[in-house]
Formats: C-alpha cells, structure tokens, sequence
C-alpha cells in the first residue's frame, strides 16, 4: 500500500476498508473450524444441573433393576421351602379290599404266601411294605406263610413242624414283634433241629440251648453261621453224636443257607426236593459216612450256585439223575461208596468248564 501512489484519498480508505474486511472473515473462518474440532465444548457449555439429573436417572434404575431381580429370586425360593415343608399328600387307593388284603398291610417284609421257591425267597429280600401284618398271628402264620407240605404235618400235633410252631408261638406278643423273615427262620431252624436229633423232653432242649428267647444265630453252632443282616447261612452238624435224625422238608425255608454238613453223623432217610428251592445260595453240601438212604433228588438240578456236592459212604440208591448237567458251577462231584446203578448220564458233559473233581467208584 506504501509502495502505490493513489490518485485519491478515497481510494486510500477503500484500500484500507478491503484489508480489514480481509482480516475479519479470515478470523471468523478460524473460530468456526475450532468449534467444529471440539465437540465436547457443547457438553461443556450445558448447565450443569442436566448432567446431574441424567447421572441421577441412571442410578435409579440401576437400583430398580437389582431390587425386581432380588424379589423375584427370593420368592422362588421361598415357595421351593413351603413345598418341602407340606408335601402334597400321597394319592389313596379308592379299590375294593377284601379284609385279609386290609390285615396284611404290615411293617414287615414279604410278599403273597405261596409255595412257590421264588416266593420264598422273597420273603427274606423283598423291601414292599404292602403285606405288613402278614404272618403276625399263629393262624396267618399257618394260612398265609408257611408251604402246603408243612401245613399238612401240622395235623399231627406230636410232629416236629407242630412241636415247632408251638414253642414259636408260645410268646405271640415277642413271636408278632419279629420280622417275618426271622420268623420263618427260626421256625425252620428249629423243625431242622427237633428232626436232626433225638431230643424229646424239654429239659433235653434247654441244655442243648437250641429254641431259646436269643438270637437264633447264638444258639449252638460254628462261627460264621449268619450274616452281618441275621441271615442263617450255614448248618454244620458234622462229627455230632446227636444227629439222628432226618433231613425234614423244611430245610427249603432257609433261602440263604449257603453251606450244610451233616458229616459222620447218624444222618437217616431221603433227601428232600425241598433242597432244590436254594438255588440262589447253597454253594456246598457235605454228607460223608452219613446213613442217608434213597435216590438223589432229581430237583438238585435247580442248585445253580452249587460249586460241591460231596455224599460219599453212605447209602444213596437209584441213578444219578441226568440234571446235574444242569449245575454249571459245580467244581467237585463225589458220590463214592454208595449203591448207585445205572449209566453215567452224558448231561455231565456239560460241566466241562466248572468240574475239576468227579468221583463215584464203589458203587
């Protein structure tokens, strides 16, 4: 501007007046572009109260959030306890009963009274609580519980099943408070003993302390005859001078009875078939220079747990029944010394992977 020679002074001011302008606009243009740079320069320009209520709003509904979340966890809980505290009560059967169905709901374990061996054995592992008051009276005993062979001895009243019953129910509140399985074994245990020995008189029976109020498995025997649950699992009479006696029937009550020895004994008579409703337990039978007489029952093919079957010098007739072929476990086979005839029947064939030992010379 110096530099040039106006013709005026207008021109002069014109001049100037450009240049200011010039200047005004370039610092406009400048602080627009700032502005736009910082954003956050609006949040800085907002009152101050604004922020505030948002910073507010936000925590209540946080709060609001956490407290329905709480009540809603609380009250599921709450009816989970009040269901655990007043279950909802058990459906009743509307069904007709008859009253033997109304008086067998007992305490006690068993199942329908029948003389099937499978029933039997239930008797002793069945946990159904429907037959409670079964056998829990001398009659129900008698009607409901025991087999049809021993109820027929029961006619005889000097028969050992009788003379058995009667001392079992001598005490019918102490006989009644027993499981039904420990009286079906002690009555089994006892008809065994008055049909094994020649004990008649009561005294005789006292000293021999056998059919006393104690535990059955304390009476008389060798360590090891019952299991942790009183369950009687073996009879070994061998080597008594007392044993006179025969092998009664009900011998098939006793379902856990995994070993029975009546070894150099005055064992007399039979077998009975009975024997074969162990099927599930006996694992031994042992009767060396024994007086047993009679063939050997054909139901011992039932015995699928019996690894030894020992009668030797005794006096066994008949032949060797072809269903030992059934008795797959069977390890040792002795028959010797007695009065066997006939062939060797092949079914022992089919114990090819069990028996180890087969003896029947002397016969």
């Amino acid at each position: 501007l110096l530099s040039t020679t106006p013709q005026s002074s207008l021109d002069i001011e014109n001049v100037i007046m450009d240049a200011e302008a010039r200047r005004n606009l370039s610092r406009r243009i400048s602080s627009r572009q700032i502005v736009e740079a910082s954003p956050m320069k609006d949040m800085e320009n907002k009152p101050l109260w604004k922020m505030r209520r948002l910073q507010l709003f936000s925590l209540c509904l946080v709060i609001f959030t956490v407290g329905v979340t709480l009540g809603v966890v609380l009250g599921v809980q709450r009816n989970k306890d009040d269901s655990n505290e007043n279950p909802a009560p058990a459906p009743t059967d509307t069904s007709d009963t008859t009253d033997r169905d109304v008086g067998n709901l007992t305490n006690e374990t068993t199942v329908a009274p029948t003389v099937a061996p499978s029933v039997i054995d239930n008797i002793f592992a069945s946990d159904e609580p429907t037959t409670q008051m079964l056998g829990s009276t001398r009659e129900s005993f008698i009607q409901d519980v025991l087999p049809e062979y021993t109820v027929a001895a029961l006619e005889d009243p000097d028969s050992d099943q009788s003379k058995a019953l009667d001392w079992l129910w001598s005490d019918p509140v102490e006989a009644a408070a027993l499981p039904l399985f420990r009286r079906v074994q002690r009555y089994a245990i006892a008809v065994n003993f008055l049909a094994g020995t020649n004990f008649e008189t009561q005294e005789q029976i006292a000293r021999s302390g056998y059919m006393n109020s104690e535990h059955e498995c304390s009476w008389p025997q060798k360590e090891g005859v019952c299991s942790v649950d009183g369950e009687f699992q073996v009879i070994d009479m061998a080597d008594n001078p007392f044993v006179v006696g025969t092998i009664p029937p009900e011998i098939g009550l006793l379902t856990h009875l995994e070993r029975f020895d009546i070894s150099r004994t005055s064992m007399k008579g039979s077998i009975p078939s009975t024997l074969g409703l162990l099927s599930q337990s006996l694992q031994h039978v042992v009767a060396e220079e024994t007086d047993l007489t009679g063939p050997l029952p054909s139901e011992i093919g039932h015995l699928n747990s019996l690894t030894e079957l020992t009668i030797t010098q005794s006096d066994l007739t008949s032949t060797i029944p072809t269903e030992v072929g059934r008795m797959t476990d069977l390890q040792a086979l002795s028959l010797n010394e007695n009065a066997l005839t006939g062939p060797i029947p092949s079914q022992i064939g089919n114990l090819n992977e069990s028996l180890t030992m087969l003896g029947l010379h002397s016969n």
